[in-house]
């Protein structure tokens, strides 16, 4: 051990690893908590002064997932994974930033438990979300393929019109010497030092020329048109964040505690194949554990928030 490393006495105690919360609002203001939409970054409303902090800090919980509260936006919200370093910069403090997204099926967002038309609908509605982000995708990719289409045809418009590609011209390195006289160029000097009479024969053939000339410029076809610039889809930071869901980079996480409202959630996760689902909460979910394995769900288990037996019905608890 080096010398003045400091050392606690823990005998007669006894030492544990730091507890990981894995969902909460720790270190978020009201308004930052509430925020909707995965296009908002959980960093960015981090309060390394918050109280809720050190006391979290106290209790063991040395990491945890932070997440807006979702319930309501189908949307879903960004999750990061943050160290518990109350006092410390929001960037030393943030240890993955976007580490999934967070939705919510069947659970009130309100004080008021949730009915059976509310949960279909919230179920409805981030199928209906993850659809509309697919098109969006699609849509990325085929700008990708007609930007290169029009890169290609760019190109060739602008060897058919005689214009210099601006990449090419950038590689040649400019020689500090003037350019040789070309051709033409030195058929004039040579003229100007020589003046020398056309013969009535060669005003002839002069005059012929000319006019055959200008018969040709009659019927000379048209320049062919600038090759027209597909136009980008607009920019969404939301679906940008949905986009990596669909496409597996990131996981989504769903609240779910009643078993019709697993199933629809496991229905939605079977229709978008690469989807990387964590059920949070899943209550029920052992009469479908066969079919959670099957699709390869993780489960983050949790106490249960309200639960009246009578009505099976969820709600939302602020202590």
């Amino acid at each position: 051990i080096p010398d003045g490393t400091e050392v606690v006495d823990v005998s007669g105690k006894f030492v544990f690893p730091g507890l990981i919360d894995a969902g909460g609002v720790v270190g978020l203001s009201a308004a930052d908590a509430a925020a909707p939409g995965a296009g908002t970054a959980v960093c960015d409303g981090l309060d390394p002064f918050d109280r809720s902090l050190a006391a979290v800090l106290s209790g063991g919980v040395t990491a945890a997932f932070v997440t807006s509260q979702v319930g309501g936006p189908a949307t879903g919200t960004l999750g990061a994974v943050v160290k518990i370093r109350p006092g410390v910069a929001p960037e030393h403090m943030v240890l993955a930033e976007v580490a999934a997204v967070r939705a919510a099926v069947g659970v009130s967002s309100t004080m008021f438990t949730s009915n059976t038309v509310s949960r279909w609908r919230s179920a409805e509605a981030l199928e209906k979300t993850l659809e509309g982000v697919r098109t969006y995708i699609k849509a990325r990719e085929k700008y990708q393929t007609d930007l290169a289409k029009f890169d290609k045809d760019l190109a060739a418009w602008r060897r058919k019109v005689g214009i210099p590609d601006p990449e090419a011209a950038a590689k040649i390195k400019p020689s500090g010497k003037p350019a040789a006289p070309g051709k033409e160029a030195a058929a004039k000097q040579a003229a100007g030092k020589k003046k020398v009479e056309p013969s009535k024969s060669a005003a002839k053939k002069d005059d012929k020329a000319g006019a055959g000339k200008s018969a040709k410029t009659k019927s000379k076809k048209k320049p062919p048109k600038r090759p027209k610039a597909p136009r980008a889809p607009k920019p969404d930071p939301v679906k940008d964040a949905l986009a990596d869901v669909l496409e597996g980079k990131i996981p989504l996480r769903v609240e779910a505690h009643r078993l019709e409202d697993i199933e629809r959630t496991l229905d939605i996760a079977e229709k978008f194949k690469k989807l990387r689902l964590v059920v949070e909460g899943a209550t029920e979910a052992g009469a479908v554990a066969a079919r959670m394995a099957a699709n390869k769900v993780a489960v983050v288990a949790g106490p249960l928030l309200l639960f009246d037996p009578g009505r099976l019905a969820y709600e939302r608890y602020d202590p």
